[in-house]
């Protein structure tokens, strides 16, 4: 059987602390405050924090919804304004009068990103347009 003395247990003491955190190093929870996001110690004290504010949308700019609203696609954002809008009928349009035949008429409408595509019954594209 072993022994450990006073310094042995003191080196083993030393080696089990290096392994864990103090209860003010270790992180405890994440709290939000305005645009900072701050870490928390399990002790209760600041870890760090960071200023999220030029990273973050805003309301007028983040996109929230897209609608369909008078044969147009409209994007809004979290306040409601128009961020973007787009004719279905002038996309449709367009792709007749480029020179696609009646047989080759739009007809399916999917969207990939931010980018909508109009198809026909033959999956071709006939047009596209990149929302902002």
């Amino acid at each position: 059987m072993a022994w450990l003395d006073d310094i042995g247990l003191g080196q083993l003491a030393d080696a089990i602390s290096s392994y864990f955190a103090r209860k003010t190093e270790a992180g405890g929870s994440l709290s939000w405050s305005g645009t900072n996001l701050t870490l928390n110690s399990v002790a209760g004290g600041s870890l760090g924090s960071v200023n999220l504010d030029s990273g973050l949308a805003t309301d007028g700019q983040a996109a929230h919804s897209l609608s369909l609203e008078n044969s147009s696609l409209v994007l809004k954002s979290v306040s409601g304004a128009t961020l973007s809008t787009v004719s279905l009928a002038a996309l449709i349009s367009g792709a007749v009068s480029d020179g696609v035949g009646s047989i080759n008429y739009g007809r399916y409408l999917d969207i990939n990103g931010k980018t909508l595509t109009l198809r026909d019954q033959h999956n071709n594209v006939l047009d596209s347009v990149t929302l902002p």
